[in-house]
């Protein structure tokens, strides 16, 4: 099977789920398949993430400690243990 194929018959399957907490469960495992690991990020990458903040900041988008803390923990939620 090709990945476009396999896609589809996803596609298919999903739309004919109705049960919510399954398809959030599978949802929570797509997405820490897709998410790319914070500690095995080079150097690189660190020093331009770094950068691009600095940058936003400069240009105001920043967010409070409370928005800060309020998105973590829907994160923690959010995550499969």
């Amino acid at each position: 099977m090709t990945a476009p194929s396999v896609k589809q018959s996803l596609h298919e399957i999903i739309d004919k789920i109705e049960d919510t907490e399954l398809l959030s469960l599978h949802l929570k495992l797509l997405l820490k398949e897709t998410q790319k690991d914070f500690f095995n990020t080079s150097d690189d990458e660190m020093i331009a993430r770094a950068e691009q903040s600095l940058v936003s900041a400069k240009e105001g988008q920043t967010r409070s400690i409370k928005s800060f803390k309020e998105e973590v923990n829907q994160w923690k939620k959010n995550q499969v243990i």
